[in-house]
């Protein structure tokens, strides 16, 4: 080390330490001291600006900023606290220069937390609705949440962004996280996320905003979304309760959980936290009990006649000697409408009331350290697994909706477990749909039939009622539909019938945002390949009577007239061209036969100088050429192939070859043509057919006045 920088060190460790014992006007002196010395020396510009904000010369302090940067541009502390400047410095409220260098600063040191805090402070107040900027702040903000927490304030924008994100279990998890910060405004948001139609918790969202008004009564916002929610659940119990107060049938009662107080019948309906250790009433409570139980062969009448050996009956009762088990059997004892769910499968626990909601023990829920909701979660997983999936197999749609509207008092890792059967319920109710899939591969669909299967069983409605857990399943409903719909367009070409299924998926209101954003690509690809398709149809109106004349991919039709695409036989046109006094005349003739004898003519006469009629006159035989023509044409080999024979005018066809009779001097001479040999050209309106091997054997028929007569220049090919 050389003597001027063993001196600059000594000068700037002297700056250093009188800085931290907050001399700040000396510090200054040596770190200019320093700099005077060497005016490249990072640390002695950092100490100069150091000293000179914190006596507030801030315009000084962003000048030695900026020699901090400019000879240590990867120094996150330096540009920290330029950015901490400007804003001091810049009347700029969006803070534009000061957000740029925060961001480097967070370039230099991905978790410098100043910089991150400074910058999550800007963006919350810019509250910029770009998207990429909102996941920026959303990745700040978890940043700062795992490395040195958030305060509640930013743990609300936090969930707000997730929200706004469209990630609504994210700000669920977030805000409840929060739900005891004194504003209240997570608590109220939460509600928002439940009721979301995504969520659809419409039942915790209830509860969530009379705990707010319990906590704040003068949160209006809160009461008007409970009054605008609450008539809809309200119905909704109604209608519940009109089916049925359990799907359970007697022997699958006390399955899943037998409350200990009300094993011991005690007398006390509710009960204090006195009154549950009141240990000598629990010892004669039990005695009477075990008593029961040896003179009645363990049938305990009380409950439902249920019978119970004694070491579960002992067993059961001890569970009473732990406080904390006491306090929880206490609280499912005292809330009437769980005890009800847990042991007898009673949906009222869903349904929300006019006037009430269980506040208290979501309260006790909520307290993540005293563990009930752990404990609580194996036995109402299980039972909530037998309930709904018993209401999904009788199709009680309104029972099925109040027990997904929430109150799932479970942890997130037995969500799983509240499933199991209702998804073999609902792989039993897609096999319908999943057969015509199967089926669609190698049979053209039918629309009535996909929309039959959707409907079938009731799947339909209660796909529709199923939340977000059930993703996998519904997208399988939808993916057949999808797969049905690109089989009819694949196998069988036929766009309109794709579109029409796809459009089915209509009905479904679960999908999930990917699987809606492909369902959108495949429309449009399918729409596109109809337009295409349908580019040279023809929609006309014509004659004296205003007649509608359209050639589609269906067919064509005049007036009442309609000949299908696969009834038509035959078809010629053509055009005379005739010189008049006012110029040359076209008179163009379309003639449509079908295989039943039906007959469509059309008949243009026009100036060959009317441009917009020469117009039409192209379009019809554009049309014709894309629509009609392949299906005679597939028409005419189908039928050669199988042994027919055909005429086109006075030319004989079968799949050997052609023939027909030429006029001789005296005698008429029969001419057979092998495929193999024959060609055909269109010529002056005419078809002219010769054998390649001995042009002297040919005909002609003109194209015009004789069914099927452009067939002859494509049959060759078939047949070589």
């Amino acid at each position: 080390m050389s003597e001027q920088n063993a001196l600059v060190e000594q000068w700037v460790d002297k700056a250093e330490e009188q800085y931290h014992r907050e001399r700040f006007e000396e510090s200054l002196i040596t770190a200019q001291k320093a700099i005077s010395i060497d005016a490249n020396y990072t640390n002695a510009w950092w100490f100069c600006a150091l000293n000179l904000f914190s006596l507030g010369r801030y315009e000084e302090s962003k000048t030695a900023l900026e020699e901090v940067i400019e000879l240590s541009p990867y120094f996150a502390n330096g540009w920290a606290r330029y950015g901490a400047i400007l804003q001091i410095v810049f009347d700029d409220k969006d803070d534009e220069d000061a957000k740029s260098a925060f961001e480097k600063a967070i370039e230099c040191d991905e978790s410098h937390l100043s910089a991150l805090t400074s910058l999550a402070a800007i963006m919350e107040r810019n509250n910029s609705d770009d998207a990429d900027e909102i996941e920026k702040e959303t990745k700040i903000l978890n940043h700062l949440y795992i490395e040195d927490g958030l305060t509640p304030y930013q743990l609300n924008r936090l969930g707000g962004l997730h929200y706004r994100n469209k990630n609504f279990f994210e700000a669920i998890k977030i805000w409840e996280r929060n739900v005891n910060e004194p504003s209240s405004a997570s608590l109220y948001n939460l509600g928002l996320a439940f009721n979301h139609p995504e969520v659809s918790q419409d039942a915790d969202a209830i509860d969530i905003w009379r705990l707010t008004l319990k906590r704040k009564p003068d949160y209006e916002k809160a009461r008007g979304q409970v009054n605008e929610l609450l008539p809809r659940l309200i119905e909704l119990s109604e209608n519940a309760h009109s089916i049925c107060d359990t799907v359970l049938k007697e022997e699958q009662y006390y399955l899943n959980y037998i409350n200990p107080f009300q094993l011991l019948n005690h007398p006390i309906d509710t009960l204090s936290e006195t009154d549950a250790l009141d240990f000598k009433k629990t010892q004669k409570l039990r005695k009477r009990l075990l008593q029961e139980v040896e003179l009645e062969d363990g049938c305990i009448h009380w409950l439902s006649d249920i019978h119970i050996d004694r070491s579960k009956a002992i067993s059961l009762c001890d569970e009473l000697h732990d406080k904390q088990k006491l306090e929880f059997h206490r609280q499912v004892y005292n809330c009437k409408p769980l005890l009800r769910f847990l042991t007898l499968g009673e949906h009222a626990h869903f349904c929300v009331d006019k006037n009430h909601s269980p506040i208290e023990i979501i309260e006790f829920l909520d307290d993540s350290e005293n563990g009930f909701r752990e404990w609580l979660s194996k036995p109402f997983s299980n039972q909530f697994n037998q309930v709904l999936s018993i209401a999904i197999e009788k199709k009680y749609l309104d029972i099925i909706e109040v027990l997904l509207d929430g109150r799932r008092w479970i942890t997130s890792s037995y969500t799983e477990n509240c499933f199991v059967n209702s998804k073999k319920k609902l792989s039993e109710l897609t096999k319908e749909l999943a057969a015509l899939e199967v089926k669609s591969e190698v049979e053209k669909p039918v629309l009535n039939d996909v929309s039959n299967a959707m409907k079938w069983n009731g799947l339909l409605d209660i796909m529709n009622l199923l939340p977000t857990f059930f993703w996998d399943s519904q997208d399988k409903v939808a993916s057949s539909i999808r797969q049905i719909s690109i089989n009819s367009y694949n196998h069988f070409e036929d766009a309109d019938l794709s579109r029409s299924i796809i459009k089915l998926t209509g009905l479904l209101s679960f999908k999930s945002e990917q699987f809606s954003h492909r369902l959108k690509e495949d429309i449009k690809a399918i729409e596109d390949i109809i337009h295409e398709e349908r580019k040279n149809e023809v929609h006309l109106t014509i004659g004296s009577k205003k007649e509608k004349f359209n050639i589609t991919k269906n067919g064509v039709y005049r007036g009442e007239k309609f000949i299908s695409i696969d009834n038509v036989e035959s078809v010629r046109w053509g055009s005379l061209l005739t010189r008049e006094h006012s110029g040359i005349e076209n008179d163009s003739l379309f003639v449509f036969n079908s295989q039943s004898g039906e007959q469509i003519k059309v008949s243009l006469t026009f100036k060959e100088s009317d441009e917009i009629q020469k117009g039409f006159n192209s379009q019809i035989i554009d049309a014709t050429l894309n629509y009609i023509f392949p299906n005679v044409l597939k028409y005419l080999v189908s039928s050669l192939k199988e042994g027919s024979r055909i005429r086109i005018g006075h030319i004989a066809l079968s799949k050997r070859g052609v023939s027909f009779e030429k006029r001789g001097f005296i005698f008429n001479k029969e001419h057979s043509i092998p495929w193999q040999s024959f060609t055909a050209n269109a010529e002056n309106g005419e078809i002219l057919v010769q054998n390649t091997h001995n042009r002297s054997i040919n005909t002609s028929v003109v194209i015009r006045d004789v069914d099927n007569a452009f067939a002859l220049l494509f049959l060759a090919e078939q047949f070589a």
